[in-house]
């Protein structure tokens, strides 16, 4: 029996990899990344139920896509976006 997966990060990297392993496996796959429709592969966006635009460091965006979409329920949330920053981990202040 397949399930809903939520993948955040899912557009490029190992969050598309792990979206098209599940979806090969028969999974409902839901995507959530910052990254706009127009920039991810036509064929991947083709394999995944919904993709959605959403930058997950800004709380009015998640705020509303909780309004706005109603993806039902999940059964799966795997959850793989990060902040990435390009400086030494002992050079970094801060994370957030």
């Amino acid at each position: 029996m397949y399930k809903n997966v939520l993948i955040t990060g899912g557009a490029s990297g190992l969050g598309k990899l792990i979206a098209e392993h599940l979806q090969k496996k028969g999974h409902k796959i839901y995507v959530l990344d910052k990254l706009d429709k127009s920039k991810v592969e036509t064929n991947y966006l083709q394999t995944v139920e919904e993709y959605y635009c959403v930058n997950l460091s800004s709380k009015d965006e998640i705020k509303n896509f909780l309004i706005d979409q109603e993806i039902g329920k999940i059964d799966i949330l795997i959850n793989n976006a990060a902040i990435r920053s390009f400086k030494l981990f002992r050079d970094r202040k801060s994370v957030v």
